[in-house]
């Protein structure tokens, strides 16, 4: 990460005072909050005032200039022998996307629903696996710099946003790599956001249950355009992943709101999140 100053709109050109490194193979993009500085080896990058998660990810990216670039949560974990094992596989096959596996608790998880260890080239494989195994974290993705381009960021200011960025970014990729290995340990935090939309009695946050159902809205339709081989358990993953998280939302709702608010009010609001999530899926609640 470099170091230099940044306006608030992340539109803008990288400010002219910050120097660009020579393209390196990787660039390990970690997110901090709150932190004295390093040494010489990271370059850091600051902003005013804290911005979120998404607009520090965005700042890193516009300056990164490793070939691929890894995502890594600043409360998790990489595991030894992670990078060596990860340009293994750059040098031998050079895919677009390399998926790593993860442990939480001890126990290790599989971040793709998929054929593994071996090299492919098949978008809808790829999205099919993902949505499959609903592991939309971007932190269990190595990517190529270039799938990124000037238009794919994360969006600033909403929950959720691995969801509303990781399915785009894999469109892009021709061809992937997935590693049946764990390479990050998953801290488990209860502030994080997932344990608070998940732990939090007595309040539904509508914003980031919101921000949930909206974050794959057109994702269906662009998938149509640009892959010509969608297939029919690939469009069923999809239209599962929206069902459960539908299930989710709706069970936030209820257990938090059931005996507090009137049934009327949480039957138009279910009814609502419903809408919003088979929006998302040609293939519906039907499927």
């Amino acid at each position: 990460m470099q170091h230099g100053k940044y306006s608030r709109d992340m539109s803008q050109k990288v400010d002219e005072n910050v120097v660009k490194l020579p393209e390196k193979w990787l660039s390990l993009l970690i997110p901090v909050y709150n932190v004295r500085p390093y040494d010489g080896r990271i370059q850091l990058m600051y902003h005013a005032e804290n911005r979120g998660l998404s607009a520090a990810r965005n700042t890193m990216m516009e300056v990164a200039t490793g070939k691929y670039l890894w995502f890594i949560d600043s409360d998790d974990e990489m595991l030894p022998g992670a990078i060596k094992n990860l340009r293994d596989v750059l040098d031998r096959y050079a895919p677009d996307i390399v998926m790593c596996d993860y442990r939480k608790q001890g126990k290790v998880y599989s971040s793709f629903s998929g054929e593994s260890g071996s090299f492919q080239a098949d978008t809808d494989a790829l999205i099919g696996g993902i949505f499959e195994s609903r592991r939309m974290h971007i932190w269990s993705k190595i990517s190529r710099r270039e799938l990124w381009a000037n238009d794919l960021r994360f969006p600033v200011g909403r929950c959720f946003e691995d969801i509303s960025t990781v399915p785009w970014l894999f469109l892009r990729a021709r061809s992937f790599y997935h590693v049946p290995e764990p390479w990050i340990i998953y801290r488990i935090r209860p502030d994080s956001i997932m344990g608070m939309v998940s732990r939090t009695r007595g309040f539904f946050d509508d914003k980031k249950n919101d921000d949930l159902a909206l974050s794959l809205i057109d994702f269906d339709k662009n998938m149509k355009e640009k892959v010509s081989n969608i297939t029919a358990s690939t469009i069923y993953a999809i239209a599962n992943f929206c069902g459960k998280e539908y299930t989710k939302i709706s069970y936030r709702l209820l257990s938090n709101k059931l005996f507090h608010d009137k049934w009327s009010g949480l039957s138009k609001k279910i009814n609502r999140y419903y809408e919003m999530m088979e929006a998302c899926s040609s293939g519906g609640g039907s499927c």
